[in-house]
C-alpha cells in the first residue's frame, strides 16, 4: 500500500511541508512502495516546481478557496475519506501545530496509531519512529 504525505495548505506550498515529504519519500522507497500527497487550498499551479524530484508519484489536489488553518475538521474529513477510498497505509505530515492537530484528528476518525514529534522514521518491515528523550537532552 502506498504512503500519504500532507501538504500543508494555503494560497501556496508551505515550505514546512517539504522535510515530511522527503522523509516520506526515502521511507517510502526503502520499504518498496510509492509516495503520494494531498493538497487541500488553492493555488497549487505554481508550487509544482517545488515539487519536482520529490519522489511524490501522485498528488491528490482539492482545489478549495477559504479551506485554511481554522478549517481543521473539514481537513481532517477529506484526508479521511481519501485514505478510506484508497487505503494508504502510512500518513506523514508537519510537525507545526496545525499539523500536529490535523494528523490527530485524521488518526481519531481512522481508529489507527499515531506518533507525533518524531526526530525520524525507519523502515524496518514496519515503521519504526525516533524519538528524542527527554526533550533531546
Amino acid at each position: 500500500m502506498p504512503f500519504l504525505t500532507i501538504l500543508q495548505q494555503g494560497d501556496q506550498l508551505r515550505k514546512s511541508c517539504l522535510e515530511p515529504a522527503a522523509a516520506a519519500s526515502k521511507l517510502a522507497a526503502t520499504a518498496g512502495t510509492d509516495l503520494d500527497a494531498v493538497y487541500v487550498g488553492s493555488g497549487f499551479d505554481a508550487s509544482l516546481e517545488r515539487l519536482a524530484g520529490s519522489g511524490i508519484r501522485k498528488v491528490f489536489l482539492f482545489d478549495q478557496p477559504g479551506l485554511d488553518r481554522s478549517s481543521e475538521g473539514r481537513l481532517a474529513g477529506i484526508v479521511e475519506s481519501l485514505v478510506r477510498n484508497t487505503g494508504h497505509e502510512l500518513i506523514l505530515g508537519t510537525a507545526t501545530t496545525f499539523g500536529r492537530d490535523l494528523l490527530a484528528s485524521i488518526s481519531a476518525r481512522l481508529d489507527t496509531e499515531l506518533v507525533q514529534d518524531c526526530i525520524a522514521v525507519q523502515w524496518e518491515g514496519d515503521p519504526v519512529a525516533v524519538k528524542a528523550l527527554y526533550g533531546g537532552k
